[in-house]
Parts: C-alpha cells; sequence; structure tokens
C-alpha cells in the first residue's frame, strides 16, 4: 500500500458522530481537518478515495472538503451500523507512552503521545472546573521554550503585589513552569503531569517540588492542586484497524498520584488474540497524527520512522507536515 494510501485509510475508519468525527479528543468537520491540513498536506489522489467506517448518527456532509483536500476523482462511502467491542477475547491493556511507542515501532513517538495526553487532559480539567483559559487559568505553552513570556506576564497581571525583583527574575530566568496554574478567589493552584511510570512519576515529584519552592520564595500564592478529580477514563480515539477489520479503542487512564501531580496511562482495548506488532504500528500512527493535529501544526516529525525490524516499513507514516 503507498504511503498516501495508507493515510487516507487511518484517517478515514474514523466513526463519524452527527456530521463530524471526533479525533484526539475534539469533534470537527471534515472541512474543518481540510482547512488546517491543507498548508502541510501535499499528496494528490488521482484513484477512487474508499472511506471506511461505522455508522454513527448523521454522515458527514462535506465529505467534499476531503475529495478537494486529496485531489481524488471520485469519494466513495462504505459505512455500517457501529458494534460495540464484544467476545471472550476483547480485553485492555494499560501502559505509559514510551511503552507504546517502542511497542508500535519507535521510541520518538513518545513525546508525541505525551503531547497528546497533555492536551486531552488539559481540556477535561477546564472543563470539570469550568475556568476561563486566559484570565483563570494557564496551560503551559511547551513551545515556548526556556522562558514564556505570556505565562511571566499572566504571574504578574494576577499578583501585581509582587516586587520589581520578581518580574526581573521571572523575565530573564528559566523557571521550571507547570502544566496548569489556576488563579481564581479561594483556588491558587498549580498541577504537574506526568506519565504514570517509575521514571515519570520519580520527575514529576522532583518537579512539584521544585515548583513549590520556587512560588514561596517569590511570594506566590500557588499551591499543590487538590481540586481536580480526575474521571479516571478520558476517550482519546475509536476506530477500526485497515485491512483485518479489528475494532479498537483508546483511552486514558488518569489518576491523582499526590497534590500538584497527575499521572496518566494509554490504554487500548482490542482483540489481543488477533495483535501485531503491525497493528499495534497502525493504532500509534494513528495517536501520532491526532498530536500533529492537535498541536495545529507546531509539532514537527521526524522524515523517517525507525522500525524495528530490517526492510521497508510496510505501514509508512503518513507525510502530513512539511
Amino acid at each position: 500500500m503507498s504511503l498516501t494510501g495508507f493515510w487516507i485509510v487511518l484517517y478515514l475508519v474514523l466513526e463519524a458522530d452527527q456530521g463530524a468525527i471526533t479525533f484526539g479528543g475534539e469533534r470537527r468537520t471534515l472541512t474543518d481537518l481540510a482547512d488546517q491540513w491543507r498548508p502541510n498536506v501535499h499528496v494528490r489522489v488521482p484513484e477512487v478515495v474508499t472511506i471506511q467506517g461505522n455508522k454513527r448518527g448523521a454522515a458527514p456532509a462535506d465529505t467534499d472538503a476531503l475529495r478537494d483536500l486529496l485531489g481524488a476523482g471520485e469519494l466513495r462511502a462504505e459505512r455500517r451500523e457501529s458494534e460495540e467491542p464484544a467476545g471472550p477475547h476483547f480485553g485492555e491493556k494499560c501502559h505509559p507512552p514510551g511503552w507504546w511507542a517502542a511497542v508500535g515501532g519507535s521510541f520518538a513517538a513518545a513525546p508525541l503521545l505525551g503531547h497528546l495526553a497533555h492536551a486531552r487532559i488539559s481540556t477535561d480539567y477546564q472543563q470539570r472546573l469550568a475556568l476561563t483559559r486566559g484570565a483563570e487559568l494557564y496551560f503551559d505553552n511547551s513551545f515556548a521554550g526556556a522562558i514564556d513570556n505570556d505565562y511571566v506576564a499572566w504571574l504578574l497581571r494576577n499578583n501585581p503585589h509582587n516586587g520589581s525583583w520578581v518580574a526581573v527574575a521571572l523575565a530573564l530566568l528559566a523557571i521550571r513552569r507547570p502544566d496548569i496554574t489556576v488563579h481564581q478567589p479561594g483556588r491558587q493552584e498549580f498541577e504537574e503531569i506526568k506519565s504514570d511510570s517509575v521514571p515519570g512519576r520519580a520527575a514529576g515529584e522532583v518537579k512539584v517540588y521544585a515548583i513549590n519552592s520556587l512560588f514561596v520564595r517569590t511570594g506566590f500564592p500557588y499551591i499543590r492542586g487538590r481540586s481536580y478529580a480526575p474521571p479516571h477514563r478520558l476517550d482519546i480515539i475509536r476506530g477500526e484497524v485497515p485491512g483485518i477489520k479489528l475494532p479498537f479503542e483508546v483511552t486514558l487512564e488518569v489518576k491523582r498520584h499526590k497534590p500538584g501531580l497527575i499521572t496518566y496511562q494509554y490504554c487500548v482495548t482490542t482483540d489481543w488474540d488477533k495483535v501485531t506488532r503491525l497493528v499495534l504500528a497502525a493504532i500509534v500512527a494513528l495517536l501520532i497524527l491526532a498530536a500533529i493535529i492537535g498541536s495545529r501544526g507546531r509539532l514537527r516529525w521526524p522524515p523517517r520512522f525507525p522500525w524495528p525490524f530490517p526492510g521497508p516499513s510496510p505501514f509508512p507514516v503518513p507525510s502530513v507536515v512539511r
């Protein structure tokens, strides 16, 4: 199968739900996806493109947006009633992102899976606590580098009583930043998000301690977070592995490890009797796509996917970014 063809199948196995699709925890129409991908997608598929997916609610009415983006001559849809995973062999396995990246073919995928988990947990955090992003709530911008000037401005705006020396220090020094900071009456907290693994939890505890010490020294009121009660499960992707029609579901298992520290694992539910290394590679590739799309073009993927076995990869990673 060509590289382009594999990407098309990966995308089109996702379920349509009331005229849109859910990808990486966000619902979007095909027009929205096409507009977002257009600057970075450089493929042309002159042959027929077939949509394979489960029927759930109304089908998307804007499939022409995808056809125009891919340059396809014809777009067909093959949809069927959605089926819930059933049978004695279906089960769930949960592991940190590094484990899934390794068995999926590349350790390099772990940071992308981490980005996707951070984004999904942050969104749930905002919704559950009914906070306004930018005013009461600040999510760390991991693309800002050593110093996030927007975060410095947010801290000083919410804490005008802090001395000028604090403003200078924050503007000039690379400080340890939490993933989430909340400032509202009666609630000034911070949270760090790490994978639920031995090194992840250890790194998280060290960072929470360092951030708490920094806030104490600089006079900021933020303490280790306790308000957010993780829902235990957050939906990520549900679909069907191409070729063998194997349904699967990916969720996040989210826990509060300690005050100020939230941990997570990726959980995959499928028929494990039918799972091979290539099947896991396909599922991990879907998660990579969701991370790239959710980053709105800021994430980049290496041009070559380091597969653990010799010969050309039968599941090349889609080239959706420059």
